[in-house]
Formats: C-alpha cells, structure tokens, sequence
C-alpha cells in the first residue's frame, strides 16, 4: 500500500510521465463521500499503526497498480484509464442513488444505469489488493507460472532453451501483474451475472450521531452468490449503502436507526481492510484499537 502525504506524492521522469502512476482501488470520487467538512476523513492502515487526517487523492491506492509491462519493459497503464471511464459514469449513478435515499425515495435506475452500476460493483470487489491477496498466494501464482511453461515446453521443445530463460523473477512477475489485471478486466462470469440478475437494494442511516466508514475491502459479503439469501453491501456514503436483493429491476428501499448493526457492520470492514477511513476520528480510533487489542494481548 501506498499513502501520498501532504507533500504531493513522488516525482516521475521520463517516460512515466505519459501514463497515471498513482492508481485508487477505491476511487476518489468514493471515498470523497466519507470525509468531513474540510474535505479530508481520519484514515487508520494497519501498517502503519496510527490515524491520520488525510486526503482521498492520498490513500486506498498502489503505485501502477493496474500498470502492465512488457518484455521490453514498456509500461501500459490503459486499464486504468478504462477503469476511470467507468468511475465517472459510476460517480452519476451514486450520486443519483444518495440524493434518492435521503429523500426516502427510490433511484430508478434506468437499465444502463444498472447495468454500469453492476460493472462498478463488481470491479470494486475485484480490484482491491485485499482481496488478490485472499485469492492466490504468490506461490500458487510461481506453481501456475511454472506449469505454463512447462506446458509450452512440451509443445515447443525445440524452443526449450528459450523458455527456460524465462523461468526469472523478473518474468514472473511480469507474467502475475499482467494475469491480474487481465482478470480484473475480464468481463462477466457466474459471480457477475448473479449480481447483474438481482435487484437493487439502499439503506441510509436516519439518525444522527453514527455513519458509515469506507475500507480498503469495502463489500460486506454474507452467503454464497448463486442463492438467493446471499448478500453483497458497498457503503457508498456516510449515510448510504447499497447492496444486491429481489429480482432483476426490483428497487427497495430500508432505513437503518440501529447504532449496535452500524457499529458490527463497521467492524467486519474494518477487520477485513488493511486501512479503513471515516469522518469520525472517535469511530476509526475505537475500531483501531479493537483491533490493536488482540495483538498487544499476545505480546504480553
């Protein structure tokens, strides 16, 4: 993980200077929903141990995060520019979506709404760092390099000598940075369409005095996706959060006064986050030292 402070982030020269370097998995436009008055939020990281008061632009992001490089070690930051189309179009939709929950009204997606919202959904599950660390360890990603080669091997072995100057470090990561975000781009499968066939579901916090904090693996999940009690919630603001339900064009919507599931649906982001923020430093504070607590018990 990478933070920006308020110095400005490094300085990039040469060709670097063409393509973005400082990729969000959670987007500004997102996490900007989180902040306080001053446009800033209180942001614990896990690895670093404190809270700090900082800016969206500064944190839930990775240097070339979404960067691919070739064997020439060309850089192709393209991806990342593809996911910001879909960030601008998806910002409209949340904006919509917030505007409708605080009146207490639905947001009548339209059909493309929808169908960018699903889009949106999805990659914000997909994309964290997080979760690629969940998925696959780096040496089932090295077994899967290795049987590639292998494989090509069988079929070429008049090449052999060639493939096996592949087997580096260098090569490997090269060939699991350009798998991952192949991945992420990589349209539909079984856990996209479940999503894209259920409804749309908004609970906004009525009562003042709780909110909503943002992490770095942001979807509260419960259940497998092909059933259909399962569920999948994104907090896409202070006060509002969105989930999947009913069927396909169905739009429901729930208030939340219940400070005590507020809290417990903060802690289950916060522990499955490797940095979380909100406006509330007391909130963030309260949960970084829950989560603190365990460890200094150990050492004791």
């Amino acid at each position: 993980m990478s933070i920006r402070l308020e110095s400005g982030g490094e300085m990039v020269t040469g060709s670097e200077q063409s393509i973005p370097k400082f990729h969000h998995f959670v987007a500004i436009m997102h996490s900007r929903r989180f902040t306080d008055k001053s446009g800033r939020f209180h942001f614990f990281s896990k690895q670093i141990g404190k809270v700090l008061y900082q800016k969206p632009e500064n944190v839930f992001a990775q240097n070339h995060l979404n960067t691919v490089v070739d064997a020439s070690g060309n850089k192709d930051a393209s991806a990342e520019g593809r996911f910001s189309d879909l960030e601008g179009r998806a910002n409209k939709i949340i904006a919509k979506i917030v505007v409708a929950a605080r009146k207490n009204k639905r947001p009548m997606l339209t059909p493309e709404e929808k169908l960018d919202w699903d889009r949106y959904f999805f990659l914000q599950f997909k994309r964290t760092p997080d979760v690629h660390q969940k998925i696959a360890t780096l040496k089932e990603q090295e077994v899967a390099f290795k049987e590639i080669l292998a494989s090509v091997k069988a079929r070429r072995p008049d090449a052999a000598a060639a493939i096996d100057a592949l087997d580096t470090e260098i090569e490997r990561k090269r060939f699991m940075q350009a798998g991952k975000v192949a991945a992420i781009e990589r349209p539909g499968g079984m856990a996209f369409d479940e999503i894209a066939k259920r409804g749309l579901h908004v609970a906004r916090i009525s009562s003042s005095g709780t909110e909503f904090l943002i992490g770095s693996a942001p979807i509260v999940a419960k259940g497998d996706l092909r059933h259909d009690r399962a569920e999948r919630w994104l907090p896409v603001a202070s006060d509002v959060v969105v989930g999947i339900g009913g069927n396909r064009g169905d739009e429901a919507m729930f208030r939340i006064d219940d400070a005590d599931q507020i809290l417990e649906f903060n802690r289950i982001v916060a522990s499955q986050s490797t940095s979380f923020a909100a406006a509330s430093k007391d909130l963030v504070a309260l949960l970084a030292n829950e989560l603190r607590e365990p460890l200094s018990s150990a050492d004791r």
